[in-house]
């Protein structure tokens, strides 16, 4: 079970093992996770993406649009069925 507490320091991830992950670091690459920022650089997002169903975490941007959203694609493919 994940359960997820946001900051705006940091994201504390507790995983199913019971174990803290203190980081914003991606659970599939594990690259930091960059803040969003707007077009006058002030950050309003730095939680990253839920990785499910693909993994338990938290993800960033390149590992959510390559991995992440094709997984949940393919769910729902196989869901439809």
């Amino acid at each position: 079970m994940l359960n997820v507490s946001m900051t705006l320091q940091m994201v504390i991830i507790t995983t199913h093992n019971g174990g803290l992950n203190m980081s914003k670091d991606c659970i599939i690459c594990g690259s930091n996770i960059p803040p969003h920022k707007n077009e006058e650089g002030v950050v309003y997002w730095e939680g990253g993406h839920n990785a499910e169903p693909y993994a338990s975490g938290r993800c960033c941007d390149l590992c959510h649009d390559l991995l992440v959203i094709p997984s949940r694609l393919k769910q729902m493919r196989e869901e439809k069925v």
